[in-house]
């Protein structure tokens, strides 16, 4: 966020979204289930996501590898 130069008033925000995102990504806790799909016990719906605000890089590297 600092790279994109994202206005603080925006981090909440950004909080919000990196929380609603861990709750769409399938867990080994779980089964590979999401913590969305226990609830609601139906499958999240991806299409609506988009990048926003800062540098991304994919990593395909299996060490260090975490859900941040």
């Amino acid at each position: 966020m600092l790279q994109s130069k994202l206005p603080i008033k925006y981090w909440g925000e950004a909080l919000f979204i990196a929380t609603y995102l861990i709750n769409r990504i399938p867990t080994a806790v779980l089964d590979n289930l999401t913590p969305f799909e226990v609830l609601y016990k139906e499958k999240p719906h991806y299409e609506h996501l988009k990048a926003f605000g800062c540098l991304y890089y994919a990593s395909t590297l299996k060490r260090h590898r975490d859900k941040f």
